[in-house]
């Protein structure tokens, strides 16, 4: 029979790789810190838990050595406790937790007897309150667990519900660009792109794909468009700046509008108010900003610290989205940009006629008896109006009146036309033979 080793595991001269420091847990409180709550446990350091017959690593981020140790202070098994998983030894009393490598450094070995000495401060406790620990600490680490996990579902369905958040901002950038679209032919119409945004909405509100029920996200998904404390539509460009510097009066309608066509062929001079040229007045940008409503519990202000975080301290790092946050919603917020494909309409933008020349509709209907300028304003108005036709293409070839074009030489014409250019023969109708010119055939061309 082997005589039963002591390992000494406090350091002194003789035992230079030895602990420094032991902390004693033998209430809930104490375990509960465990390893996890000391940022400065090293190899010199260890964790004995009395009357404790298993571990977990939960919140752990390193590995540690554990020591079962029986009520004599006996090693009983040694294993590795990995971040997440569990150790149990249904005979220990006591476990020894120590940084990786801890057991090898100090030659601890299944069937040896651990000499504390004076790590210890109250050894006499310890001994005296065994039975006490042992009658009242089992199911301790169940009792943890149940600590612990509702803080490991709080952080799930966390992350469920930033899932949910970037699909409906995936969501919400497709339905901003396609209501931009729908403005840009639609003369920048507001409702029109309302209407588009909210179509393009519904699968954020959900629906289980029957026919009824994508009525009734569509349907959801008008009511919050049209509601502006929950959905917000800003059109960035054009700017009433821009209608200043390039806005023409539409003489059927009354109403200031931006020249669109053949913008290739305009100037691009920037202008005075504006800064921007033509062609980038006629870029339609909106922005949209849509309330998001969480859908997971404890998220959806049912939790008093969601309640605070919103309504407290997001109002506060973000005040001008304070109604979102006050209602219990994530603002999102999309940026759109296109190419106007009709006329941007100033009523349409919300932008009101800036320039005095370019009455409004109000003054047109008034008629010339009952202005007294209002002749005057026709007649300015109808030369706006002659010189925004004279910058479209009703020119000869569909191009610009007033674009200067480089003459083309009747040598370069004559390799494109089928007709020869040289004194030609040709029929008349009266069946004689004459000469054209290369100027007559070129007309023909």
């Amino acid at each position: 029979m082997t005589a039963e080793t002591t390992v000494f595991i406090s350091r002194s001269d003789e035992r230079p790789r030895g602990l420094t420091r032991i902390y004693l847990c033998q209430n809930a409180f104490t375990r509960m810190q465990g390893v996890f709550f000391r940022k400065h446990f090293n190899l010199q350091h260890g964790v004995l838990l009395r009357g404790c017959s298993a571990v977990h690593g939960i919140g752990l981020k390193r590995t540690l050595d554990v020591v079962f140790l029986d009520k004599q202070d006996r090693v009983l098994s040694l294993k590795s406790l990995k971040p997440f998983s569990m150790c149990i030894d249904n005979r220990a009393f006591s476990v020894l937790e120590l940084c990786e490598g801890g057991i090898g450094n100090l030659n601890i070995e299944v069937g040896s007897r651990i000499e504390f000495g004076s790590l210890l401060l109250n050894p006499k406790k310890k001994s005296n309150t065994r039975g006490f620990l042992t009658q009242n600490q089992k199911g301790a680490s169940m009792v943890e667990f149940i600590i612990v996990a509702p803080i490991l579902i709080f952080l799930g369905m966390g992350i469920i519900q930033m899932g949910l958040v970037y699909h409906a901002r995936n969501i919400l950038d497709y339905a901003t660009f396609e209501a931009a679209r729908s403005g840009a032919v639609t003369q920048a119409s507001n409702q029109e792109m309302k209407k588009e945004l909210a179509y393009r909405l519904g699968p954020i509100f959900s629906g289980d794909g029957s026919s009824d029920g994508v009525r009734s996200a569509v349907g959801r998904a008008v009511a919050a468009v049209n509601n502006p404390l929950r959905t917000q539509l800003r059109i960035i460009n054009p700017t009433a700046a821009a209608f200043d510097d390039f806005g023409v009066r539409d003489l059927e309608t009354g109403e200031t509008v931006l020249p669109n066509a053949h913008l290739q062929h305009r100037s691009t001079s920037v202008g005075a108010t504006s800064g921007v040229t033509i062609q980038d007045a006629n870029l339609l940008k909106i922005e949209v900003t849509h309330g998001y409503e969480l859908k997971f519990p404890w998220f959806d202000m049912s939790l008093p610290g969601v309640d605070f975080v919103l309504k407290e301290l997001m109002v506060l790092a973000d005040p001008s989205n304070a109604s979102f946050y006050l209602q219990g919603q994530i603002p999102l917020r999309a940026v759109a940009t296109v190419r106007m494909q009709s006329r941007a309409i100033a009523n349409h933008v919300n932008v009101e006629d800036p320039a005095p020349s370019r009455p409004s509709i109000a003054e047109l209907e008034l008629g010339e008896a009952q202005h007294p300028t209002a002749g005057l304003m026709d007649q300015q108005g109808q030369e706006e109006q002659s010189q925004s036709e004279n910058a479209e293409c009703t020119g000869e070839h569909g191009l610009p009146s007033n674009l200067v074009i480089e003459s083309i030489s009747p040598v370069d014409t004559a390799a494109q036309c089928s007709v020869p250019l040289d004194n030609t023969v040709v029929n008349s109708p009266d069946n004689q033979t004459t000469t054209a010119s290369a100027s007559d055939v070129l007309s023909q061309c």
